[in-house]
């Protein structure tokens, strides 16, 4: 009787603790990072619990509006063509500016990271993410029509990347994060 109702106390508080604990931490390490820009900047005495934060933002917000203003789009393309060539580093920056690029508001990956079901066999599905319109334009060898998509392992241990003709694809009408959810998932829960 014990056992169970401290593993529906688990079920019930976990996730909400584990999300508040990321949120927390992530609040606190944007908001000691920029504590120490306003010390550098030589305005540590005009510093405030909370400007990190606000400084984050703004931060962002201004990336945002100069990525968008044609010079400094150039210099921006630049910098990643040079962090692309450092070995660690681009694969780090390259995976994580993929993922990225995904959730771009300006249309420019409409298509891609759409969730799909990948019919495998006659009677064999699979959730997926397009990932890629024309893989041939980056494996030589392939010949042009297949698209890839993304079908991710349970809890996140991994993945595969599969080359499927587009006929074999049905896209779901639910957003990004909810196919995600459940596919990572294995489909348990809402």
């Amino acid at each position: 009787m014990l056992k169970r109702y401290f593993l529906a106390g688990l079920v019930a508080l976990a996730p909400l603790v584990i999300t508040l604990y990321f949120l927390v931490w992530l609040v606190a390490g944007a908001e000691q990072l920029f504590q120490h820009v306003w010390v550098w900047a030589g305005a540590a005495h005009y510093y405030r619990p909370g400007y990190g934060i606000v400084a984050a933002l703004l931060l962002i917000f201004v990336s945002g509006i100069l990525v968008q203003a044609w010079g400094f789009r150039q210099l921006y393309g630049a910098g990643q063509r040079l962090l692309e060539r450092i070995p660690v580093i681009k694969m780090i920056y390259g995976g994580l500016s993929s993922v990225m690029d995904m959730l771009a508001p300006d249309g420019r990956t409409k298509q891609l990271g759409r969730a799909v079901l990948v019919t495998m066999g006659d009677d064999m599905q699979l959730v997926g993410f397009v990932t890629q319109q024309n893989p041939e334009e980056l494996i030589e060898e392939l010949a042009a029509g297949p698209v890839a998509v993304y079908m991710p392992m349970s809890y996140q241990i991994g993945g595969y990347t599969v080359l499927v003709n587009p006929e074999r694809l049905t896209p779901l009408d639910m957003p990004l994060d909810a196919a995600m959810r459940l596919a990572v998932t294995g489909l348990i829960g809402n």
